[in-house]
């Protein structure tokens, strides 16, 4: 894939190859498929690709209105009629709930009645996610991080009483002293946080402003349930499916308005480590697009050749829409992708190469064999002592190899009958041992021989023995 077929492609999904959009079921089934676009493209795009700031391909309404990318080289006529036909279609989409305006990055008030984006319904819900109050049923608060002026809080309540109204209604409504211009400055501080909308009006009229529950409630209920994260996901999916592949850094520039690029990327990231998103290569610029998505591109290096035999045909990249029948890209560019096998030559004595030949194997004969001798029976040896099992009187004892008797075993000389009770050797009369004990034999103890000593007990009266209080002994009369 190279960046013409790439480009090719976007025209065809964003209606820039002379398929212009004229008709209000059109631009809405083409909304609904992209979720996300801009009115018209950015002025300073060129000044901002010229000083390296990533500038985010994105499709654009008024491009599909006209059909065709909008260049230095479009007629003017053309031009003014197509964004006369694109502003027509746009106020019956939002009029008829089918498209949202959401605020640019920053809501200025020379600005005010521009939009950033053009989001459908199905995709409003995602974008208030990511800006709007969770707490969109109350008021708006003038303390802590989406405070708001005391006259946007007047104004807020003001269109949930009544309704739509015009800028110039509503101020008179808050009061004599409030201008219009401070009255839209407070409604540009409640669109930057998606509280109320613009319902821009038809040949000319001024433009009303309404809540964002007074039409969308479906919606805001939806995304009071829905984290960051999951909004982040959802936009992103839906922004690679308009353009099929972009880098990381487009991706952050395109929902810049909505979100922080940090925080952009980290989803991004996340999403190719669960395998919702593959990496792809496009002439050295590493881009991703959803899984499964990617359409099938040819090969611009890939010569098919004729089926009839005649002489090749134009590179399939060259040739615009063109295959040969039954066959698939694929299939026709499989055998020109194998790499070739070289021919490598080998030098010899002489200096001259000669081609490789690959000799046939043959097999050695195997010669003359020495015979192998005679096999032996195998022959069972009777157990022999070792020199060390030797006998209680130093001489190694034979056993025989028969089997053992069923009697009892001698060990040596020794009698298995009583030790005879001679007289007891006295201590000391040897060579060894404890000397005479003074004062001769002293026989054992024994406790009949002498009287012990008996420790006195102690029985603890029962309660049967204590003495009852007799009725009255307690009274002193």
């Amino acid at each position: 894939m190279n960046f013409e077929q790439l480009s090719a492609a976007r025209a065809a999904l964003w209606h820039q190859n002379n398929d212009a959009i004229l008709t209000l079921e059109a631009a809405s089934d083409w909304l609904a498929q992209t979720g996300l676009c801009s009115f018209a493209p950015q002025a300073d795009a060129v000044r901002r690709a010229s000083a390296g700031i990533p500038v985010a391909p994105a499709p654009t309404f008024l491009e599909a209105v006209l059909g065709e990318r909008l260049t230095e080289a479009t007629d003017a006529e053309a031009l003014k009629s197509a964004r006369e036909t694109a502003e027509s279609l746009l106020v019956r989409l939002v009029a008829a709930g089918d498209a949202v305006l959401l605020p640019p990055a920053a809501v200025e008030i020379a600005n005010i009645g521009s939009a950033g984006m053009i989001a459908a319904t199905g995709c409003f819900a995602f974008a208030y996610a990511l800006r709007g109050d969770r707490n969109w049923r109350q008021p708006p608060s003038i303390f802590g991080m989406q405070r708001v002026s005391p006259l946007s809080v007047d104004a807020w309540k003001q269109l949930d009483m009544n309704g739509p109204v015009t800028a110039f209604e509503l101020g008179r409504e808050l009061g004599r002293e409030v201008t219009e211009a401070a009255t839209l400055r407070a409604m540009g501080e409640l669109w930057s946080q998606l509280r109320v909308l613009p319902i821009p009006g038809a040949d000319g009229r001024p433009t009303k402003w309404e809540t964002a529950g007074h039409r969308h409630k479906q919606a805001l209920q939806t995304a009071a349930g829905a984290s960051s994260a999951m909004a982040l996901s959802a936009l992103i999916s839906l922004y690679l499916q308009s353009v099929i592949a972009a880098s990381e850094e487009e991706i952050a520039a395109f929902l810049q308005p909505l979100a922080p690029a940090n925080r952009v990327l980290e989803v991004v990231h996340g999403l190719q480590a669960a395998r919702q998103l593959d990496p792809i290569v496009c002439e050295g610029q590493r881009m991703v697009h959803v899984t499964g998505t990617l359409p099938e591109f040819a090969d611009p290096n890939a010569v098919v050749a004729d089926a009839s035999g005649a002489d090749g045909i134009e590179a399939a990249g060259e040739v615009e829409g063109e295959s040969l029948p039954g066959l698939s890209v694929q299939e026709e560019t499989d055998e020109e992708a194998k790499p070739k096998r070289k021919i490598y030559d080998r030098k010899t004595a002489s200096g001259e190469r000669k081609p490789y030949e690959r000799k046939p194997y043959e097999r050695k004969p195997m010669g003359d064999r020495k015979p192998f001798g005679e096999k032996k029976p195998y022959q069972k040896k009777a157990w022999q002592p070792d020199e060390g099992f030797r006998s209680e009187g130093g001489a190694s004892r034979e056993r025989s190899a028969g089997p053992r008797s069923a009697g009892p075993r001698s060990f040596g000389a020794r009698s298995a009958g009583p030790r005879s009770s001679g007289p007891r050797k006295e201590w000391g009369t040897g060579g060894g041992g404890f000397k005479k004990r003074e004062g001769g034999f002293k026989p054992p103890f024994k406790s009949g021989g002498k009287p012990g000593f008996s420790k006195p007990g102690f029985t603890k009266p029962g309660f049967s023995a204590r003495p009852r209080a007799t009725e009255g002994a307690g009274d002193d009369g």
